[in-house]
Formats: structure tokens, sequence, C-alpha cells
């Protein structure tokens, strides 16, 4: 399967994700005194992008639901991934840790 993108950040991705914390934009390595709300959004041209979430390190995939929000309300470390699939099934993982 060809990959378009396998970034950690939002450089060149079919995917926009935003995580804030208590009103401000969490960043990476920031530590969290209260839930974290990540969301996921594909760019404007792109309503045939399927979404997926890993929460093991990309061993298993989810469908996501990007019209809502991922709130992580638990103390601990967590690696977020995302994976964007194309019509063609061309895939662009992002991944987070928080």
């Amino acid at each position: 399967m060809p990959v378009f993108a396998m970034t950690n950040s939002n450089t060149t991705s079919a995917l926009t994700i935003t995580m804030v914390t208590n009103g401000q934009l969490y960043s990476e390595g920031d530590i969290a005194t209260s839930p974290v709300t990540i969301q996921v959004a594909t760019s404007p041209d792109s309503a045939s992008i399927q979404v997926e979430i890993s929460q093991d390190l990309g061993a298993t995939w989810q469908t996501f639901d990007a019209a809502m929000p991922l709130i992580l309300q638990d103390v601990g470390d967590y690696d977020i991934w995302f994976k964007a699939t194309d019509a063609i099934g061309q895939i662009a993982i992002e991944k987070r840790r928080i």
C-alpha cells in the first residue's frame, strides 16, 4: 500500500490535528493538568477520506468519526495515531504523543 505521508506534525498531510487543554493549544511534551481534546479534520477537498485511530502504536485500527473530538481524561501517556486513506488507497499517518 502506498504511503503519501507519515509525520509527527501537521506538515504535508491530509489531516489537520488540533489538541487543546484548559482552553490553550497543547504541544507535545507539555504536561496537561486537565483533559486534552483532540480534533481531527480532513482538507475540504477530501470528502472521500476515511479516518482511523490506533491507540496501540498501529497494531490495531478502528474507524474514527472526525466530527467528534477525542477527549483524553485519564492521567498517563498516550500514543495516538490517526490514519487517513483516500479513495485510491493512499495512506497518511499522523502520530501524536500526549
